[in-house]
């Protein structure tokens, strides 16, 4: 599939005339992704908002931000737009804002406004099961463009029950039926097991969601949060032979590391990373292994000191944290079992970024 093929599956073109800046932002990244190819520039970033939610999910790693073990305080609102801002200063022109349940932070439109809706694309991460009409055409209103559901089985009782709320399953689709009704976009996350891949729960969930195009993020197990050290989980290698075998027969089915502007590989650090709610800045979502703190450090010099790390600078193939084994017992195992966020410039060998005057 053509560049813009690719980027047509995932983003409204109609945007062109919302959020001209949007797309002169994401022209410029294309064109220095072309032009140097030994430079990266940020463009992502997933931000944690909050770690309140009304569900309680198996694999959630939300809850393990939820006490800091090192009592810190949480990023007030001012700093979390403080940080958003700075973000955007830095490049970032796609935010995802997720939880917990991002919806149920107090002061989730002041944090919207933050990320500077005209330039940038938001994506808000939610479980879909307590979204009225009216919050989906409020955060419209705001500058948001995309809500992301998450759904773990075509059948209710299984999502239901992995997700510990009744008729979340139901709410959710509706949520997505709801959101594209109003004009954003919409995709549907799922977390994909050895033994729940092939099964009738996760390929009808993908054949429903390809008969109603709608795009589909894939999550592989991770090491962390509930499933911390489970390397057991992690996926084989027929099964991300599959997967990669169904975005090239399907291209709405998608994760982070297939080709997007320009490039493909593992996008951490490079051109992507995650702040939870206290300011600690991850190489990705599912790596709590801290490489600074936006409270204490630059975001420029954060990504600049980790940059040091090779696999950070270059474009891996394989996901970082969960599929590329060698990487995973050098480093993401140092975390293991330890209070999060574990220590980054220990585990990477790393000196302190430059202290904010």
């Amino acid at each position: 599939m053509s560049l813009l093929g690719q980027f047509r599956t995932q983003v409204n073109t109609g945007l062109l005339r919302r959020k001209p800046w949007f797309f002169l932002r994401v022209a410029r990244h294309f064109l220095a992704n072309l032009l140097y190819r030994r430079k990266t520039c940020l463009r992502s970033m997933v931000v944690m908002i909050n770690t309140e939610c009304n569900c309680s999910c198996r694999h959630c790693f939300a809850k393990s931000f939820e006490n800091d073990p090192f009592r810190r305080a949480r990023l007030t609102t001012a700093e979390m737009k403080a940080a958003l801002r700075e973000m955007v200063r830095e490049g970032v022109f796609h935010f995802a804002l997720q939880g917990g349940e991002p919806f149920l932070h107090p002061d989730l439109d002041e944090l919207i406004v933050a990320c500077s809706p005209s330039r940038s694309y938001i994506t808000l991460v939610s479980n879909g099961a307590m979204v009225t009409e009216e919050m989906l055409r409020r955060v419209r209103a705001l500058g948001v463009d995309k809500i992301a559901v998450s759904i773990d089985s075509y059948f209710a009782a299984e999502h239901d029950a992995f997700r510990g709320l009744q008729g979340c399953r139901e709410r959710a689709i509706n949520t997505l039926r709801t959101a594209r009704g109003i004009g954003l976009d919409i995709a549907v996350a799922v977390t994909v097991l050895n033994d729940t891949l092939h099964t009738d729960s996760v390929q009808k969930l993908l054949a429903y969601a390809a008969a109603e195009r709608i795009n589909v993020e894939i999550n592989i197990p991770q090491p962390v949060g509930n499933w911390d050290g489970r390397t057991d989980l992690i996926l084989t290698d027929g099964n991300f032979a599959y997967l990669n075998d169904l975005h090239r027969k399907t291209p709405r089915i998608r994760r982070d590391l297939y080709p997007h502007l320009g490039r493909s590989g593992c996008p951490a650090v490079k051109e992507s990373l995650y702040m939870n709610v206290y300011g600690d800045i991850f190489p990705c979502v599912y790596m709590h292994i801290s490489i600074g703190n936006i409270r204490l450090h630059t975001l420029r010099d954060i990504r600049r000191n980790a940059l040091a790390v090779r696999q950070f600078a270059e474009y891996v193939p394989r996901c970082l944290a969960g599929e590329d084994r060698e990487f995973i017992r050098a480093y993401v195992s140092q975390g293991f079992g330890v209070p999060k966020p574990a220590d980054g410039f220990r585990i990477f060998r790393l000196p302190e970024p430059p202290r904010r005057p």
